[in-house]
């Protein structure tokens, strides 16, 4: 006579099958369909650097070593811009100049505090969450950046990366200046080190092995275990409970997964050649800098390695939007051993970015140097996702939009200012047009929400629901 099976008993038997027939979905991969015609996924980049803009554009009587004078397509490349050119992708990097934060209580995305005071860390959450600040460093809980809020609209697994580990002065950082992602108010811990970062996306692959299309299912696709094999054991102890009737059903059920196993065992999981395992990246370079009043923990080299990361996880879709940090608002990075500057022809052993800024023995070409070094992983994130194609051979740069904002803009020889700001944004998703678009008087947030658009975002930007015209 048959058992009677409760439903709880059943998926103790079945569930391990159940629960891992994702695994084999995986195997076979939505890229494959991808290749077949489905569109690919939008993506979108959330990109910061703690700098200010140390110069204004010649048109305006500054010096033109960060912002062009010439407007649309063909701008000229300045002294901060230097890195489109290295990378050649000037033709898919545009800028919006020109853009200001107002210090009037009520207006959108203001930042309601008295200038210069509470300026650092204050400019990021109005920026990449559009909101209104007062009195706090860090997003009001009401708020969501663009990374996050572009992720919940479109349904996206996210990422959030910082380059620069620590601030080197005071910790963390103590409120918003090494926190650019925010969802509903609560901060999203970035990775901070290249090699864990490298860990958690390919652990259990070998060099060259093709990469598992969901988070978690790497270990599974690179020793190709069986299902039933991971099961065995609640296999059998579910049959002896069974009548001789469903042993039968189960078996054919069995042979039938054993059948289908085989039959993908040899599947491409990514149907892309850009998708595989990279080599070992090592330890992380430099440390991380504890304790140093002047820091340097190797952020050019980890920057590197970031960027390949986020390259290789768009082209295997472990993720699609992503939070790119440079460095802590405030930059106490060593400009001699970052950029290269000889801070002794200036009568310094060493000097931290954020300083020169505000030494006036420092030029503005000078300035500029330390913004193109920050300005330099932005441009090669958009060379490598220019030159990694999606499995039915379109660019990935073409269904991604990047942004990349900076913490102040640049008034006199003032660099705590809210005047004179520049986003950059990159990528072709959604018709975006990358080119100089002057926008004197309006929020960096409106340049971050058009990009946002620009990837089937429909929800606003904290109080922007505006964007830019012309991008």
């Amino acid at each position: 006579m048959s058992q009677h099976l409760s439903r709880r008993n059943v998926i103790r038997g079945l569930g391990g099958i159940a629960i891992t027939l994702p695994i084999l979905e995986s195997l076979t991969s939505s890229r494959t369909a991808h290749a077949a015609g489905e569109v690919p996924k939008k993506r979108f980049v959330s990109c910061f650097a703690g700098n200010s803009m140390g110069d204004i554009a010649k048109v305006d009587g500054g010096g033109g070593f960060v912002q062009p004078s010439t407007v649309g397509e063909k701008y000229e490349i300045t002294t901060a811009l230097k890195p489109l050119e290295t990378h050649g992708v000037q033709s898919l990097v545009g800028m919006v100049t020109g853009l200001a934060i107002s210090r009037s209580a009520g207006d959108p995305g203001s930042i309601n505090a008295p200038a210069p005071n509470n300026f650092h860390g204050y400019t990021l959450p109005t920026q990449l969450a559009g909101c209104r600040l007062s009195g706090s460093e860090s997003a009001p809980n009401t708020a969501t950046t663009c990374d996050q809020t572009v992720a919940q609209d479109l349904k996206l697994r996210t990422l959030n990366i910082r380059v620069q580990p620590v601030e080197y002065r005071g910790g963390d950082g103590g409120g918003g200046r090494g926190r650019i992602s925010f969802a509903k108010g609560k901060f999203v811990d970035p990775y901070v080190s290249p090699r864990t970062l490298f860990q958690s996306l390919f652990a259990g692959l070998p060099v060259g092995a093709n990469v598992a299309v969901a988070p978690g299912a790497a270990a599974a696709v690179a020793t190709r275990r069986s299902i039933l094999d991971l099961v065995d054991g609640r296999t059998k102890r579910l049959m002896g409970k069974v009548s001789a009737a469903d042993r039968q059903t189960l078996d054919q059920h069995y042979t039938l997964l054993r059948q289908l196993e085989q039959d993908v065992s040899g599947v491409d999981p990514v149907g892309s050649l850009a998708c595989k395992r990279p080599g070992d990246p090592g330890a992380d370079p430099g440390g991380d800098g504890s304790g140093a009043s002047i820091g340097y923990s190797g952020e050019t080299e980890r920057a590197k390695v970031m960027v390949d990361l986020i390259a290789l996880g768009f082209a295997c879709d472990l993720f699609q939007s992503v939070a790119f940090q440079v460095t802590f608002s405030q930059v106490f990075v060593s400009a001699k051993r970052a950029v290269g500057i000889d801070t002794s022809k200036y009568g310094d052993e060493d000097r931290d970015i954020h300083e020169i800024g505000h030494q006036g023995k420092y030029p503005a070409e000078v300035r500029a140097q330390t913004l193109a070094w920050a300005i330099d992983p932005f441009a090669r994130l958009v060379a490598k996702l220019r030159d990694t194609k999606d499995p039915d051979g379109t660019r990935v740069i073409d269904s991604t939009a990047l942004t990349m904002c900076f913490e102040g803009g640049w008034e006199g020889d003032e660099a705590h200012s809210v005047k004179n700001m520049m986003v950059l944004y990159g990528g072709t998703a959604g018709g975006l047009k990358p080119k100089h678009v002057r926008a004197v008087g309006r929020h960096p947030a409106e340049v971050i929400h058009a990009a946002m658009k620009a990837v089937g975002s429909t929800s606003p930007l904290g109080d922007f629901s505006s964007t830019i015209e012309g991008m």
